[in-house]
C-alpha cells in the first residue's frame, strides 16, 4: 500500500516545489526597486515576464505530456524552475531577473499540465474528483508558500534579495533528484509532437455569450491578483504602520490560500450563484482597496484581500464549470485554453497600463484608477449576466 502512494506523493511534492518559485519574487520587488533604482513600470515588467512565459508555455507546450509522458515534462519543468530560481538569486539587474522570470513562467506552464496528468495517473485515490481537489489544493498551497517564505526570509535577513531563494532551490533540487529516481511508466500510445496553439470558442448562441462573461470574469480576477503580485509591496508601505516583504508576501499568500479554500468550501454552489458571487467580490475588492488608500485602514485592506481571494477562486470555479457545460470532448481542451489565455491577458495587459500610470501619477493614484476601472468592469459583467439569465428564462417558457 505504501509503495502505491510513493510515486503520487513525489508528484505532489513536484507540483508544490515547482509552483513555489513562481510568485516568490513578488515581496522582493520593493527591495529590487530600491537597490537598482527602478520605476514602477520596471517592476510590473518583471512581473509580466513571468506571465508571458506561462502564456507561451500554455499556448505552445501544453500537449508535450501527451507525446513525451508526464514524467519527462515534469522533470523538465522542475529543472527550468531550478535554473530560473538560481538565476533570480544571482541577478544583478532588472534584465537578468526578467529573463529568469520568463524561464520560471515557462516551467510553470509545463508543471501545471504535467502535474495534473501525473497525479491522475499515479493517484491511489478512489476517484478522479478527489484527485482534482488534491491538485487544486496543492497548486494553491505551492503558489502561496513561495511569497510567504520569500517575504519572511527577506524580512528576517534584513532585506536580502538572494537568501529568500535558497529554501526553494534546496527543495526543488531534492524533489527533482527523487523524480529522476522513480521509474514512471512511459505513455503506451504517445501522440506526435504538436506545438500549434489550439484555441476555440463554444458553438454560437447562448453558450458562447456565457463563455464571454466567464472569460471577462477571469480577465478581471487575474488583473486584481496581478495588482497585488506586482505592486502590493509599494502601495502597502503608504498606509500601513508596519510593512515590509513579510507583510506583502503574507498578503499575496493569503490571496492564494483563500482562493483555493473558496473553491473547495463553496464547490456546491451552482454555476450561476458562483458567477454572481464572483462579480460581487470583484466589485467589493476594488471598492475596499480604493477606500483603503483613502482612509489608511488596516481593516479595509484585510477585507480587500479576502474579497480578491474569493473573486479569484469563484471566477475559476464558475469559469471552468461553464466551459465544461458548453463544450464537448471534441473542443473542450481548446476552449479551456482560450479561457486561460483570457485570464493571463488580464494579468499582462492591464498591468502594463498600471505601471505606466504609476510612473506618471504615483502608485496610489494609479491603483485608484485601476480599481475604479475594474469596479466598473465588474458592474458591466453582472449586468450582462442578469440579461443572459433573463433571456435564458424566456427561452425555456
Amino acid at each position: 500500500m505504501q509503495k502505491r502512494w510513493i510515486p503520487f506523493y513525489w508528484v505532489c511534492a513536484a507540483l508544490i516545489s515547482g509552483t513555489m518559485g513562481t510568485a516568490l519574487a513578488s515581496p522582493l520587488y520593493p527591495l529590487y526597486q530600491q537597490l537598482w533604482q527602478l520605476q514602477p513600470s520596471d517592476i510590473t515588467t518583471m512581473f509580466i515576464a513571468y506571465m508571458a512565459g506561462t502564456l507561451l508555455s500554455i499556448l505552445f507546450l501544453g500537449r508535450l505530456s501527451d507525446s513525451l509522458g508526464f514524467a519527462k515534462v515534469l522533470r523538465a519543468g522542475l529543472l527550468l524552475v531550478l535554473l530560473g530560481v538560481i538565476l533570480s538569486a544571482l541577478a544583478q539587474n532588472a534584465f537578468m531577473l526578467s529573463s529568469a522570470r520568463v524561464l520560471i513562467g515557462i516551467a510553470s506552464g509545463l508543471i501545471s499540465t504535467s502535474g495534473m496528468m501525473g497525479m491522475l495517473q499515479t493517484s491511489p485515490l478512489p476517484n478522479e474528483g478527489q484527485t482534482a481537489r488534491w491538485y487544486a489544493s496543492l497548486n494553491g498551497f505551492g503558489f502561496g508558500m513561495g511569497p510567504l517564505i520569500g517575504g519572511v526570509v527577506a524580512q528576517i535577513s534584513g532585506g536580502s534579495v538572494w537568501l529568500p531563494y535558497v529554501p526553494v532551490i534546496v527543495l526543488t533540487a531534492v524533489v527533482l533528484y527523487q523524480m529522476c529516481r522513480i521509474p514512471f511508466h512511459a505513455p503506451s500510445d504517445p501522440k506526435p509532437l504538436d506545438f500549434k496553439p489550439r484555441l476555440a470558442l463554444p458553438a454560437a448562441g447562448l453558450g458562447r455569450k456565457q463563455f464571454y462573461l466567464a472569460a471577462g470574469g477571469a480577465f478581471a480576477a487575474f488583473a486584481m491578483f496581478s495588482l497585488y503580485a506586482s505592486l502590493a509591496g509599494s502601495f502597502i508601505a503608504e498606509f500601513l504602520p508596519w510593512h515590509g516583504p513579510a507583510v506583502s508576501g503574507g498578503a499575496l499568500a493569503l490571496v492564494l490560500f483563500l482562493s483555493s479554500a473558496t473553491q473547495l468550501g463553496l464547490r456546491r454552489l451552482s454555476l450561476a450563484q458562483a458567477y454572481a458571487a464572483a462579480t460581487a467580490m470583484i466589485l467589493i475588492a476594488n471598492v475596499m482597496l480604493v477606500l483603503t488608500l483613502q482612509l489608511h485602514s488596516m481593516v479595509l485592506f484585510a477585507c480587500s484581500v479576502v474579497a480578491t481571494a474569493m473573486a479569484h477562486g469563484l471566477t475559476l470555479m464558475a469559469g471552468f464549470g461553464k466551459v465544461q457545460e458548453v463544450t464537448n470532448h471534441h473542443n473542450r481542451a481548446a476552449v479551456v485554453s482560450t479561457f486561460l489565455v483570457s485570464g493571463y491577458f488580464g494579468a499582462i495587459m492591464p498591468v502594463i497600463v498600471l505601471g505606466w500610470l504609476a510612473d506618471h501619477l504615483g502608485v496610489s493614484r494609479a491603483v485608484i484608477i485601476y480599481c475604479s476601472a475594474f469596479g466598473l468592469w465588474a458592474i458591466a459583467l453582472f449586468s450582462g449576466f442578469v440579461q443572459l439569465k433573463r433571456r435564458q428564462r424566456l427561452q425555456t417558457v
